[in-house]
C-alpha cells in the first residue's frame, strides 16, 4: 500500500473517531504516525468549579488509538502501547475503522485486555487481521453507548489506581511502617476504651515490645476513630488496619477484610474492651465467606420480606444508556430497564463507588423485588427496583 493511500485511510479514520469520542468527552488529539492517531479523552467538566475541582488532583486521560483497514490488511498496535509491565492498560483503548463490500462502514472496538486475548502475538505488535477463523463480529459495530461506558470503566481503573499508588508514595514519607518481619505473626492486640476514645495497643509476645496500632487511613477512607461489634465503618477500619500490621504491611484483600471483620469484629460487644491474638486472626481467616453469602445475608438481616415476593439486594455492576447491568447473589446476570429519575440517580453515585481508593470496594446496590421459584430458586419475575443504596 502507498504512503498516500496510507494517509488518507488514516485521515478517515481520525475523523470518524474524533467525531464519535466528541460526543461524550473532552478530547484531544496527538500527533499521528504514519497509519494511526491518539486521542487522549477526558471526562467533561460542565462548569468552572469542576474544572477548578479537577485540577487540584491527579487527572486521568483515556487513551483511544484509531486505525484504519481496507479488505485483510493486517492492523498492527505497539505492545508498549497496550502493556504496562505486562499489564494490559485500563486505560488503554482502540477503534478500527473498514467498510464492507457494499460500502457499509464497519468499526471495532477493544480495550487494551481484548487486544491482549483476541489479536495475534507478533513480536513487539499485537495484530489485528479479518480472517474466516477471526471473525471479530462481537467487537463489531457496538452502540456509542458501549463503547462509552468501556472507556469511561477504563478510566475509572486508571484514575483508582493512579491515586493509589500516590497515596501510598506519601504515606511512606511521613507514616511509620506497619511491619513486623516476623514470618509467623505473634501479636497480642489490646482494644481498649481510654475516656471513651477506642484504641488498640499492640504486644509483641516475641520482644514484649508495644505500640499503638496504626489507622491505615490510606486503606480505609476514615476520619473516625477504630470500632468494634457490629459492621460499622469504625469497625471496617479496625479489620483493615489489624490486617495491614498482621499482614507485615502488604496490602489485605477484600475476602480477608470481610472474613475478620464478619468472623471475629463485628462479633465483639461494642461496650466492652478485648483481646485479640495472632492465632484469633488467623482463624477468622480461614473463613472466608463468599460474597454472594454476604449479600444474601445482607439482604435477609436489613430487608423486610412480603408474603407475595422477596427483596433483594443486587450489585450494580453498571448503566448503559437507561439499562441497568446487575449481579444478584447467585452471580447470575440482569439487564433491567429503569426510568429516568432511577436512572438519574445512578450516574451520580455509580462514579463514585467505581472511584473507591479503599481497600474494600464500595458498592451501589439495588433493592429488587422478585420473586422466585421454590427449589430452584430461579428468578421467575423481576417486579420493580424499590431504591438505590450506596453501600461503605
Amino acid at each position: 500500500m502507498g504512503l498516500g493511500v496510507q494517509e488518507i485511510n488514516g485521515s478517515i479514520g481520525e475523523q470518524k473517531t474524533s467525531a464519535l469520542l466528541l460526543k461524550r468527552f473532552w478530547v484531544l488529539k496527538r500527533t499521528p504516525d504514519v497509519d494511526g492517531a491518539d486521542f487522549l479523552v477526558q471526562f467533561p467538566q460542565t462548569d468552572l468549579e469542576s474544572i477548578r475541582a479537577a485540577a487540584g488532583g491527579i487527572q486521568c486521560f483515556g487513551i483511544v488509538q484509531s486505525k484504519y483497514f481496507q479488505k485483510k490488511n493486517p492492523v498492527r498496535i505497539q505492545k508498549h502501547y497496550v502493556l504496562d509491565q505486562q499489564v494490559p492498560r485500563c486505560e488503554f483503548f482502540c477503534l478500527i475503522h473498514s467498510q464492507d463490500d457494499q460500502g457499509n462502514d464497519l468499526t471495532y472496538f477493544f480495550s487494551a485486555k481484548e487486544i491482549v486475548q483476541c489479536f495475534e502475538d507478533r513480536g513487539d505488535n499485537y495484530v489485528f487481521s479479518v480472517t474466516k477463523k477471526r471473525t471479530y463480529e462481537k467487537y463489531r459495530n457496538l452502540s456509542s453507548q458501549v463503547i462509552f461506558n468501556s472507556i469511561e470503566n477504563g478510566m475509572y481503573e486508571a484514575d483508582v489506581a493512579n491515586n493509589k499508588v500516590y497515596i501510598n508514595k506519601i504515606y511512606e514519607r511521613i507514616v511509620m511502617p506497619t511491619q513486623h518481619y516476623q514470618e509467623e505473626p505473634d501479636f497480642e492486640y489490646s482494644l481498649r476504651i481510654v475516656e471513651g476514645v477506642r484504641l488498640v495497643i499492640c504486644f509483641d509476645l516475641q520482644s514484649s515490645r508495644k505500640h499503638l496500632l496504626e489507622g491505615r487511613r490510606d486503606l480505609h477512607a476514615n476520619r473516625g476513630e477504630f470500632g468494634w461489634g457490629g459492621k460499622g465503618t469504625g469497625s471496617k477500619f479496625l479489620a483493615v488496619s489489624l490486617l495491614a500490621h498482621h499482614l507485615d504491611g502488604a496490602t489485605p484483600g477484600e475476602n480477608e477484610i470481610n472474613a475478620l471483620l464478619n468472623n471475629l469484629i463485628a462479633k465483639l460487644d461494642f461496650t466492652a474492651e478485648h483481646r485479640i491474638s495472632s492465632a484469633d486472626v488467623r482463624l477468622a481467616l480461614s473463613k472466608v465467606t463468599p460474597q454472594g453469602q454476604l449479600l444474601w445475608d445482607k439482604s435477609q438481616a436489613e430487608l423486610p420480606q412480603n408474603e407475595d415476593f422477596s427483596r433483594e439486594y443486587f450489585i450494580i455492576k453498571d448503566l448503559i444508556g437507561n439499562v441497568l447491568h446487575m449481579e444478584c447473589y447467585r452471580a447470575e446476570q440482569y439487564e433491567i430497564p429503569v426510568e429516568a429519575t432511577l436512572a438519574s440517580q445512578v450516574s451520580i453515585f455509580l462514579p463514585v463507588a467505581k472511584k473507591n481508593l479503599d481497600a474494600t470496594s464500595n458498592k451501589l446496590l439495588a433493592v429488587v423485588a422478585l420473586k422466585r421459584e421454590w427449589q430452584g430458586a430461579q428468578v421467575v419475575r423481576i417486579l420493580g427496583i424499590q431504591s438505590i443504596y450506596y453501600d461503605n
